[in-house]
């Protein structure tokens, strides 16, 4: 009887009119106080009182589970929660983001990685430089900054890259690092015992064998480099030449192999050049006419290089390639192992010599050798697309398009096996080490150590 007495009173207890049902349980409410829904949300701060849901205090039409601003009448919905409206906010949609992954340029590109995240008309800036990912090959690099974007993508900073606005300029033979018209294909070489480089400011440091000029071998002073700046250098058997700011030819070390007399130091030549290379016991250099004139040890017709007007050259052990006006390479001096006359028919924009074997980059950034083949020199060569490759005695080393160097050959003294990690701009390969230089202009260097030679000078920074 309690039971039913309960119900009867409750029954009683609703208003006659059936059509409002008042769960506020306040027979004298209208209807802008009422709760339809019974969700305990008065209708008047209810916009969905006519249906059993949680409510829209906004009126906005996004319920309360879906808005964080449904208190504020005049903003935006922001289903996300992250505290940006969805006008804003083109992952608004996702539950799981916060304010630091939204998107409000509606690019695709999270906030966190978008540094012009405001502005919807341009791609984006992952590398926060000032530089347009569609104008910065390393905008995926936050540790650069604005003054290394690379707009033609030849992994040559745009600091260091004269012709940084040229995408159809990408490879050594034309880096102009000062912008001086002369190209910079030479800023560091290694060859038998040595390694010379161009430091910041000019000055050309050397390091291994001859940082004293004993007269006796192996130290006859090739590492003892002339005062002055200079714009190129090249390491030669027990020599080095270089190139100074005024375009003269300066050479060093020792002039004879045993009691032969060669003059490659004491006959360089006079006049103004823009490439000089040794590796052997002679050299050449480009004159400013494009001519190629040569001195020194002239076995196998090794100074007798062709006439005619040419671009870049490599002078190895006992033979000499140049490249041409029009990208093809002509070699000459000795060809026991074809290194002279099995060219490639291609187009090349360089050449690198070696002991016996030759390698030049195509257009497309292939490398293709030529020669001897002992321990894979030419078969082994790798494939992709390359930004430079140097010619070793014994070994061959390239630097990728990610910077990444490649080395094949003889792996005696892990010149091949222990190349190191990280990004590197210019590499040479000498006869059982080689050496690099990085990003940064600090230089390491692999492979057999006797004298020093793969330990750099401490704090040495390369030309930038």
């Amino acid at each position: 009887m309690l039971i039913v007495f309960l119900l009867v009173g409750c029954e009683e207890a609703q208003p006659e009119n059936k059509d409002h049902l008042y769960c506020n349980n306040d027979p004298s409410a209208n209807k802008l106080t009422e709760d339809a829904d019974c969700d305990g949300v008065l209708t008047v701060d209810d916009c969905d009182d006519s249906k059993f849901t949680l409510y829209d205090m906004d009126c906005d039409g996004i319920l309360s589970d879906n808005d964080c601003d449904d208190t504020n009448a005049e903003t935006a919905f922001d289903m996300d929660c992250d505290g940006v409206v969805e006008t804003e906010d083109c992952d608004d949609r996702d539950p799981t983001s916060t304010a630091l992954n939204e998107d409000a340029d509606c690019d695709t590109i999270l906030t966190a990685d978008d540094c012009d995240d405001q502005d919807p008309t341009t791609i984006y800036d992952m590398d926060c430089d000032g530089v347009l990912a569609e104008n910065d090959c390393d905008d995926q690099d936050q540790s650069l900054g604005s003054s290394t974007n690379d707009a033609d993508c030849d992994r040559i900073q745009a600091d260091l890259d004269c012709d940084d606005e040229d995408s159809t300029l990408f490879l050594p033979s034309i880096i102009d690092t000062n912008c001086d018209g002369i190209t910079d294909n030479k800023i560091i070489s290694s060859n038998d015992t040595h390694t010379c480089a161009i430091a910041a400011g000019g000055v050309i440091q050397c390091w291994g064998a001859g940082t004293t000029d004993t007269g006796a071998w192996p130290h006859y002073g090739q590492s003892i480099p002339p005062n002055g700046l200079f714009v190129q250098v090249s390491s030669g058997y027990y020599h080095s030449c270089g190139i100074d700011t005024t375009g003269a030819v300066q050479c060093w070390g020792i002039d004879d192999n045993s009691s032969d007399d060669y003059g490659q130091v004491t006959d360089a030549l006079s006049g103004t050049f823009t490439q000089v290379s040794t590796k052997g016991l002679s050299a050449c250099g480009i004159d400013t006419l494009g001519s190629i004139q040569c001195w020194g040890c002239d076995e196998y017709d090794a100074i007798n290089a062709p006439s005619g007007s040419f671009t870049q050259l490599s002078v190895g052990s006992s033979h000499g390639c140049a490249l041409n006006i029009s990208g093809e390479v002509q070699c000459w001096g000795h060809d026991m192992n074809g290194q002279v006359s099995n060219v490639p028919d291609d187009t090349f924009v360089h050449v690198s010599t070696g002991g016996h074997h030759s390698c030049g980059l195509n257009h497309n950034g292939e490398i293709r050798c030529w020669g001897v083949d002992d321990d894979g020199l030419v078969s082994d060569t790798p494939s992709g697309t390359f930004i430079q490759v140097s010619a070793g005695i014994w070994h061959s080393c390239g630097i990728d398009s990610s910077g990444s160097v490649h080395c094949w050959g003889s792996d005696l003294d892990g010149q091949v096996s222990d190349v190191p990690s990280g990004s590197f701009v210019q590499v040479s390969a000498g006869r059982w080490h080689s050496c690099g230089i990085k990003f940064d202009g600090s230089v390491q260097c692999w492979g057999y150590s006797n004298d020093g030679d793969i330990v750099p000078p401490s704090g040495f920074n390369a030309l930038q």
